[in-house]
């Protein structure tokens, strides 16, 4: 099959088949050439590819950021800035159970009730 004759500077897209100026191409410093697909089917691409093959990872909640540390099956957080709706010393359960109190006093009487359990 003869080789197709483009004007300088210009080269077609093995994807999308558009005649395009080589300034549409990633250029491969390593290998010393063009790539074959446009850098918007690349693009494309890859963005198809992340969609497909991305798996979300379990993101980290300011709360947890923020947890002292884990007590026998409890998450232990103090909580820096409180806004209105939030407790500054909260106490999770793995059972679901909740402690929540913006006093330091009932809070640490609660960690010993979990400590000497």
């Amino acid at each position: 099959m003869p080789r197709e004759s483009l004007p300088d500077g210009m080269k077609r897209c093995g994807k999308c088949h558009q005649i395009l100026p080589l300034s549409e191409f990633w250029f491969r410093k390593k290998d010393g050439y063009y790539q074959s697909w446009c850098k918007n089917c690349s693009k494309n691409k890859s963005k198809e590819s992340y969609k497909k093959n991305h798996k979300p990872q379990k993101r980290i909640t300011a709360k947890e950021k923020n947890a002292l540390f884990i007590l026998g099956g409890y998450k232990i957080y103090i909580l820096n800035y409180v806004s209105s709706k939030e407790f500054k010393y909260n106490i999770i359960s793995t059972k679901g159970k909740f402690f929540k109190t913006n006093l330091s006093n009932q809070f640490i009487d609660k960690i010993r009730e979990i400590i000497y359990e």
